[in-house]
C-alpha cells in the first residue's frame, strides 16, 4: 500500500482525525517555497482536504512569500505586515483592490489634531449636509456654539442637529450659553440630570464622520489645556457611535428649554464647578472688547470664589467696585425684607397705639357711664323715700312713684345698654391688641433669621416660627388647590407659557427653633394673568390655638410683608392670602393682601 493510500486509509478508519494527518503532514512538510505550496493547493483540490485548515497549520512553517500568497489566496487571515505595506505604497493594484474589495468598508480613515482643534471642528460642522449628533459633556464655547446656530437658522427643515448635554453648574450657569436660542433655531435638546451624567466628547456628521477625543467643547479646552481630537472618516467604527447616540437620547429626555436650574444633589463638588467657572470666565475675558461685560464677568466670578481667591484673580482697579456692587445684589432681598418688617412693625405699633387710647378712652366712658348709673340709682332711691314723706293719698303716691321708677329704668336701660355696646368694643380692641402684640413678637422671632430660596422676577416667601408643617401654593391661571396648575410641594415646577414657575425652598420642620421657610419664585417671564397665593396647614404638630406666620412678596425693589394666622387650627386647613396680577410682564402694585 502507498504512503498516500495509507494515510487516507487510517483517516476513513477513524484510527487518526484529519486533523492530526494534517497537522503531522504540516511538521513533515517543513519550510516550503512557492513551488512547493503550489503542488500541495492542487493536491488539497484533488483530494477535496480543507485548504483553510491545512494552510493555517502550515502558515508558520511556510518561507513569507508563501505566507503572502496564502493570504493573497484567500486561505489565511494575516500576512507579512511589510510585504502588504510596500504593495499598497507602490499602489500595486491586485493588492490594492483586494483591500478595496474585502475590507474598504472596515478599514478607518483618520487623522489626529493636537491643536487648532476648535477651527478643525467648525470646519467639519460647516461641511454638514444632512445631521450633526453631538453627546458633549460639557460646552461653554461661543464659537463653537454660535457656528451651530448659524447652520440651524440657514439649513433647510432636513437638516437635523441633536445635542446631549448635562445638567450642571457647568452647563447650566449665569452667563452661560443660551441654549434656548438653539432650541428655537430647531435644535433638538436633550439633557442629562444628575446624578446620571455623561462623560462623552463625541460629534457625528450626516452619520460618515465621527470627531472624538479629549476636548469638550469649552473655553477652557481650547484656550488652557493640552486637548487632543481624532476624526474618522470611515469604517464600520462609525456605525457603533450612531448607535451609541441612538440608545443615549432614548435614555435622556428631550427638553424644550434648558432647565431653569440645577438640582441640588450632595453628589455635586460645588467647590470644583465654582473654580472651573471662574476659570472659564477669565479666559473669556481676553476676548471681551466692552468694558461693562467684562465687568459682569468679574463680578460673577466674586460671586462664587471666596473672597480672598477672587481678590487674586480680579484686576485691583475693579475688585472694591464689585465687592459692593455684589453684595449689594446678594443681600439685596435681605435688605429688603428687613425693610418690609421694620414697615410693618412701624404700622403694627401705631395700629396698637391707636388701639390702646382707644382702650382707654372707651375703659374711661365705662367707668363714667357706670358713675352715672350709680349716681342716678341713689338719686332715684332719694326720690321714692321724697315721695313716700309727702303729705298726699296713697293713692297719689302710688302714682308718682310708678311714673319715677318707669323713667328710671328708661335711663338705666339706656346706661346699661352703652356700657354693654362699649364692653363688647372694649372685649374687641384688646383681643385686637393682643393679636398685634403677636405679630410684632412674631417679627421679632423672624427678623434675623436667613432668607432662603432664590429671587426671581417675583418671589413669594412663606415664614413661620412653630413645629407645625405649613405649605406655600401658587394657584395658576384657573388652577385650582392641591391639583393641576398649582405649585406646591407635591409639583414644585411647571412651565407656563414663557415663565417658568418653581418651589425652590421646602420645608418640613422638626421643631420651633429652625424658623422654616418656603420660597417660589417666577423666572424668565411673567406672564398675563391672575394667579392665587394660598398657605396650608398640611399638619398640625403643636398645640397652639394660634400659628402666626408671614408672606413676603418681592418683585424688583418693591417687597410688601403681611402676617397671617391660622385660628384655632386644624390639620388640612387653608389661608387665602392674596391674587398676584401679572400684566405686560410686571406685577401689578401695589399688593393687597386678603385680611
Amino acid at each position: 500500500m502507498g504512503k498516500d493510500s495509507f494515510i487516507k486509509y487510517i483517516i476513513q478508519q477513524g484510527i487518526v482525525s484529519e486533523e492530526d494527518a494534517l497537522f503531522a503532514l504540516t511538521e513533515q512538510i517543513g519550510n516550503i517555497g512557492l513551488e512547493d505550496y503550489y503542488n500541495l493547493v492542487r493536491e488539497c483540490k484533488k483530494n477535496k482536504i480543507d485548504a483553510g485548515q491545512f494552510f493555517n497549520s502550515l502558515y508558520m512553517n511556510a518561507s513569507e512569500d508563501v505566507q503572502y500568497q496564502m493570504w493573497k489566496d484567500g486561505y489565511v487571515n494575516s500576512c507579512p505586515a511589510n510585504r502588504l505595506i510596500a504593495d499598497i505604497t507602490s499602489e500595486q493594484s491586485e493588492t490594492v483592490n483586494l483591500i478595496s474589495n474585502d475590507y474598504g468598508e472596515e478599514l478607518i480613515h483618520c487623522e489626529a489634531y493636537f491643536d487648532g482643534i476648535q477651527d478643525a471642528i467648525v470646519k467639519y460642522l460647516l461641511d454638514a449636509k444632512q445631521s450633526i449628533k453631538i453627546a458633549m459633556a460639557w460646552f461653554t464655547n461661543p464659537v463653537i456654539f454660535n457656528t451651530l446656530l448659524r447652520l440651524c437658522r440657514r439649513k433647510d427643515d432636513d437638516f437635523e442637529v441633536t445635542l446631549l448635554i448635562n445638567n450642571d453648574l457647568i452647563n447650566n450657569r449665569p452667563n452661560g450659553l443660551p441654549f434656548d436660542r438653539l432650541i428655537q433655531a430647531g435644535i433638538k435638546l436633550h439633557v442629562a440630570e444628575p446624578p446620571t451624567l455623561i462623560h462623552h466628547k463625541f460629534c457625528i456628521i450626516d452619520d460618515q464622520v465621527v470627531i472624538d477625543g479629549s476636548y469638550n467643547w469649552t473655553v477652557l479646552a481650547e484656550k488652557n489645556n493640552d486637548e487632543n481630537i481624532v476624526v474618522i472618516r470611515n469604517g464600520n467604527t462609525i456605525d457603533s457611535f450612531v448607535d451609541a447616540f441612538d440608545n443615549l437620547i432614548r435614555k435622556y429626555e428631550r427638553v424644550y428649554s434648558m432647565p431653569a436650574r440645577v438640582p441640588e444633589r450632595p453628589e455635586y463638588d460645588c467647590c470644583s464647578y465654582r473654580y472651573y467657572n471662574s476659570e472659564e470666565w477669565l479666559a473669556q475675558i481676553e476676548d471681551i472688547g466692552s468694558k461693562k461685560k467684562q465687568y459682569d464677568l468679574y463680578k460673577e466670578i466674586f460671586k462664587v470664589l471666596p473672597e480672598q481667591m477672587a481678590q487674586e484673580k480680579i484686576p485691583s482697579e475693579f475688585f472694591e467696585s464689585v465687592k459692593i456692587d455684589v453684595d449689594k445684589e446678594i443681600n439685596r432681598d435681605a435688605h429688603l425684607f428687613n425693610s418690609s418688617i421694620t414697615t410693618k412693625n412701624e404700622e403694627l405699633s401705631k395700629d396698637l397705639s391707636v388701639k390702646e387710647r382707644k382702650i382707654d378712652y372707651i375703659s374711661h366712658t365705662i367707668e363714667r357711664i357706670s358713675a352715672q348709673k350709680t349716681e342716678a340709682i341713689k338719686k332715684f332711691k332719694s326720690k321714692i323715700e321724697s315721695i313716700k314723706s309727702k303729705k298726699i293719698s296713697q293713692e297719689q303716691k302710688a302714682l308718682q312713684i310708678d311714673t319715677l321708677r318707669r323713667d328710671h329704668r328708661t335711663k338705666l336701660n339706656k346706661l346699661n345698654r352703652t356700657i354693654v355696646r362699649n364692653s363688647s368694643e372694649l372685649e374687641s380692641l384688646r383681643s385686637e391688641s393682643e393679636m398685634i402684640t403677636a405679630q410684632q413678637n412674631f417679627i421679632n422671632s423672624i427678623r434675623d433669621s436667613n432668607l432662603e430660596g432664590s429671587n426671581g422676577l417675583c418671589r413669594i416667601n412663606l415664614k413661620w416660627n412653630t413645629a407645625d408643617d405649613l405649605d406655600l401654593h401658587l394657584l395658576l391661571p384657573n388652577g385650582y388647590l392641591d391639583r393641576e396648575n398649582d405649585i406646591y410641594f407635591q409639583r414644585k415646577r411647571a412651565e407656563y407659557e414663557d415663565g417658568v414657575c418653581f418651589l425652590d425652598h421646602d420645608a418640613i420642620p422638626n421643631n420651633a427653633e429652625e424658623n422654616p421657610q418656603e420660597n417660589i419664585i417666577w423666572e424668565k417671564a411673567l406672564p398675563d394673568g391672575k394667579y392665587r397665593v394660598y398657605v396650608k396647614l398640611y399638619n398640625k404638630k403643636s398645640d397652639l390655638q394660634r400659628i402666626t406666620f408671614s408672606i413676603t412678596v418681592f418683585t424688583g425693589n418693591y417687597v410688601k410683608t403681611e402676617i397671617f394666622h391660622f385660628v384655632n387650627p386644624v390639620s388640612g386647613s387653608f389661608v387665602a392670602i392674596t391674587t398676584l396680577t401679572f400684566k405686560n410682564g410686571k406685577v401689578i402694585t401695589p399688593i393687597v393682601f386678603d385680611k
